[in-house]
């Protein structure tokens, strides 16, 4: 099952990834756009600003993962496809998806303990650039 912590991350980043696409260079244009546009899977009525530097780092988790992991978070959290439509396109069972969408996840989430101790490590112990 998937952490709902690191799915909501990647609907974040899912989103991140529609606005840039429209946006150009990679990033969406303003606050404003990204609050109006919507994809058909947000809930209604519920509008979530997008975390840009939380998207940029699910975005380098994603890209670290193993190509069938980087196709299934392209079409699930960034298309937006059903289950059935993300097993015709990525040509695997409808079985496989969600097993390949939970082992994102987790992939997700190694990553970012791995990179928040690797971050908390180089703040605890900070080299002093006047010692040789």
């Amino acid at each position: 099952m998937r952490a709902k912590h690191f799915d909501e991350k990647l609907k974040n980043w899912g989103e991140w990834m529609r606005k840039g696409k429209e946006g150009g260079l990679g990033f969406r244009n303003s606050q404003l756009a990204s609050l109006m546009g919507r994809s058909e899977r947000a809930e209604a009525g519920c509008i979530i600003p997008i975390d840009d530097v939380d998207a940029s780092r699910i975005d380098d988790a994603v890209r670290s993962l193993p190509i069938e992991l980087q196709r299934i978070a392209m079409a699930w959290y960034v298309e937006g496809l059903s289950i059935r439509q993300c097993a015709k396109k990525l040509s695997c069972s409808t079985s496989t998806v969600p097993v390949r969408v939970d082992a994102l996840c987790h992939g997700v989430e190694v990553w970012w303990a791995n990179h928040t101790k690797k971050i908390r490590h180089q703040i605890s112990s900070p080299k002093n650039h006047f010692e040789n």
